[in-house]
């Protein structure tokens, strides 16, 4: 295996912009992940909602008033996750300048399992911020408990935390 040094210039751009990055250049894309994301999203608050609403009424009305907030914190919970994650390639790109972090194995954990180590705490870090943005602010003005909010923006994190970090980069080119 030939090693490669982390600066080369023919090779840098692997560790600066991750493949998983992709999604913010192309405009297409961006309609996919929007309506998606809506529908996702509406799908779990509409679910968790009446595990805890008593009337059809306030299940809408919990809806109407938080989907455009959790589709907001879901997106900038994902940047903030791509982000962790590419800092964390990054640094160890730097220090363990071997083929795999140059050439893009770094970021499928298929080829190269170690690439856990960065795909992992992305995915625990915007879960995290999905669950703390949605319990903070997305729920304030539906008329609910403070342990149904925590609730609600728990099955947010656990059900569209950003797993698509776990797929395959072979799956996109």
């Amino acid at each position: 295996m030939k090693k490669t040094k982390w600066y080369d210039p023919n090779t840098l751009y692997n560790l600066i912009f991750p493949l998983f990055m992709l999604y913010l250049l192309v405009p297409l894309l961006w309609v996919v992940m929007i309506i998606g994301n809506f529908l996702i999203d509406s799908l779990v608050v509409l679910i968790a909602s009446r595990k805890i609403a008593k009337k059809k009424e306030q299940v809408k009305k919990i809806w109407k008033t938080s989907i455009l907030k959790v589709v907001l914190f879901g997106f900038l919970s994902d940047l903030i996750g791509s982000l962790t994650a590419s800092i964390f390639a990054f640094a160890i790109g730097t220090f363990a300048s071997t083929e795999w972090t140059v050439w893009g194995g770094f970021l499928d954990i298929y080829s190269y399992p170690g690439a856990l180590i960065y795909a992992l705490p992305a995915i625990l870090i915007a879960g995290w911020m999905i669950y703390v943005l949605n319990k903070r602010w997305s729920f304030n003005k539906a008329e609910i408990s403070p342990k149904n909010k925590k609730g609600l923006a728990l099955c947010l994190a656990i059900f569209t935390a950003p797993y698509f970090m776990l797929l395959p980069t072979t799956l996109f080119w």
